[in-house]
């Protein structure tokens, strides 16, 4: 019976450790978002002085491609940053619901 709550209490810490390793990725997304957003906004302004400058020039067409490739990566990224952000918080939902199961035979084996 010790023994068996001795693998379960190992299991738990297991998890409780693998819970802080993904809060620590989450915080590293969202401090990787927030850089992100932070560059975006600045590149923002920076292409709309450009495009305000080269509108009627004749390379306002490349600038025009340019933006939409632009807007389709941002797109991409943010998209891919949601996906990531999720499979954490399934994960960490995943690894809570293990460690809830442990706590319950532990508590049975009481």
């Amino acid at each position: 019976m010790a023994d068996n709550w001795e693998i379960l209490d190992y299991k738990e810490h297991d998890l409780l450790k693998k819970i802080d390793d993904v809060a620590d990725r989450q915080y590293q997304a969202e401090q990787s978002f927030s850089d992100f957003e932070a560059y975006d906004e600045a590149t923002y302004d920076s292409e709309n002085n450009l495009w305000e400058a080269a509108y009627h020039s004749r390379y306002s067409n490349q600038l025009e491609n340019l933006n939409e490739q632009r807007h389709y990566l941002k797109e991409r990224i943010i998209d891919n940053f949601m996906h990531y952000r999720d499979d954490l918080k399934r994960e960490e939902n995943h690894l809570e619901m293990k460690i809830e199961a442990i706590r319950v035979q532990k508590r049975q084996e009481k």
